[in-house]
């Protein structure tokens, strides 16, 4: 065991280790905002393909039931789409 006469370093010594800390606090409270902001913006990203997902999907309804519409050879499709679901 060390024993010190003089308590000064000792202070000294106490005072770099929690402005240390303080450093380290300050460093993790930012680490912990950048990644909050990173996961908002995945989020928003997911909920943006979702988006497109589902605009596709419509899109490709609308067209199916425009080609039905426009065309006479609706009927030999569904046939066919009948027969691949068996």
């Amino acid at each position: 065991m060390i024993v010190r006469s003089n308590t000064e370093p000792l202070n000294g010594d106490m005072q770099f280790v929690l402005l240390e800390i303080g450093k380290l606090s300050s460093n993790v409270e930012r680490l912990i905002t950048d990644v909050n902001a990173m996961g908002d913006k995945v989020d928003n990203l997911r909920h943006q393909v979702t988006f497109v997902r589902g605009m596709l999907y419509v899109l490709s309804g609308v067209m199916a039931v425009g080609v039905y519409l426009l065309t006479s050879k609706w009927a030999t499709l569904a046939t066919v789409a009948k027969a691949l679901a068996q």
